[in-house]
């Protein structure tokens, strides 16, 4: 056999066998390529879980997600949103949970599993704001000011006036004539 016949029969093997590996990866069809992008808590909905893919998903592939956690495991809704996003909802349950191992078609990533964000707290004092009347003598109510800590005597806060027609400071006072509330001077 000549060097050339060696050299072509060696390069037909090599183009064979790369083509019998690449025949499964194509036969199998779907993504190839499956990464773990992020976790959000979805009010209404709890965690859901994102993952970037290079094609399209089966529907056995979305029905095999799952969140396993050190407590529980979890199966996850997933849909495929486009041809590079799958969203995986967890149950409403799993959320807190401090972490747990995220899967989707035999891809996965350790991932917080997120909670619902905590509904800020209701402001505990309330107090009038109180501006000089346009057509009357004297304060009156122009709205409700709500704040996390108690006035004290001289606080400001910033608050539009109909008076002056803007915003200008409004000062705190525990005992004018017309009760605690923020004023606007008029100066």
């Amino acid at each position: 056999m000549s060097k050339n016949s060696k050299a072509v029969s060696v390069l037909i093997i090599t183009f064979v066998l790369l083509g019998a590996l690449a025949v499964p990866a194509f036969a199998a069809g779907g993504a190839t390529n499956i990464t773990f992008a992020g976790a959000s808590f979805v009010p209404g909905k709890g965690p859901v879980f994102t993952f970037t893919v290079n094609g399209e998903l089966s529907q056995s592939q979305l029905n095999s997600g799952f969140l396993r956690t050190s407590t529980k495991t979890y199966s996850l809704y997933c849909v495929q949103t486009n041809a590079t996003t799958v969203k995986c909802t967890a149950p409403k349950a799993a959320a807190g949970d401090l972490s747990g191992f995220a899967s989707l078609a035999g891809f996965g990533s350790f991932a917080s599993v997120p909670s619902a964000p905590s509904t800020p707290a209701t402001p505990a004092y309330c107090y009038d704001v109180k501006d000089l009347g346009i057509e009357i003598r004297g304060y009156v109510d122009i709205d409700t000011h709500c704040q996390d800590n108690e006035a004290v005597h001289y606080d400001e806060i910033t608050h539009y006036s109909p008076w002056a027609e803007q915003d200008v400071p409004f000062t705190y006072h525990p005992e004018w004539e017309e009760g605690a509330a923020y004023y606007f001077s008029g100066e």
